[in-house]
Parts: C-alpha cells; sequence; structure tokens
C-alpha cells in the first residue's frame, strides 16, 4: 500500500493506492454504498462489513470534501480524497 499527500488549490488532497485484486468496473459504482462487498470478496470469504468506504464518505463530505475511486480489475484500487484547508 502507497499513501501519498499534497496541498492543492486550497485543499490537502490524500491517495491510497494498493496493488491487490481490484474491483471490476461494473462494481465500482456501489463500492460507497453502505454493507455492499464485491462479489469477489464474498466469494473468498475476505472479512469485512462493507462499511468502511461509506463511512469515509459520510466524513469526508461532512467537512466539505470530495472521496473517488479508481480500480483496474487484476490491477489494484486507489481511493483519493481531498479536505478544504481551512482559512486564517
Amino acid at each position: 500500500m502507497t499513501v501519498t499527500g499534497r496541498e492543492r488549490d486550497g485543499e490537502v488532497v490524500l491517495w491510497v493506492r494498493d496493488t491487490g485484486c481490484g474491483i471490476p468496473e461494473h462494481e465500482q459504482g456501489m463500492t460507497f454504498q453502505r454493507c455492499f462487498r464485491t462479489v469477489d470478496a464474498q466469494k473468498r470469504a475476505i472479512k469485512g462489513s462493507g462499511l468502511g468506504l461509506a463511512v469515509a464518505k459520510a466524513i469526508v463530505e461532512a467537512h466539505g470534501g470530495w472521496i473517488a475511486l479508481e480500480s483496474i480489475e487484476g490491477g489494484g484500487t486507489t481511493v483519493g480524497f481531498g479536505l478544504p484547508l481551512p482559512t486564517l
């Protein structure tokens, strides 16, 4: 896993990238829904409740930010989010 970040246009932007199995394109639109687990995660009995990204999205958006996901099946996943920097 790789975590990178930077300041950009008045916000802090962070990316978390893994080299896992990736998420099929037809399932990517559901990844931020509560209790969603990919078919592969269910088949392989990968532990989890499917709440992590839904909770992360709620927290980030409650603070005025955004969150996005990019994934290539068989090639890993990147989740990025941005939060506005406070004005002084």
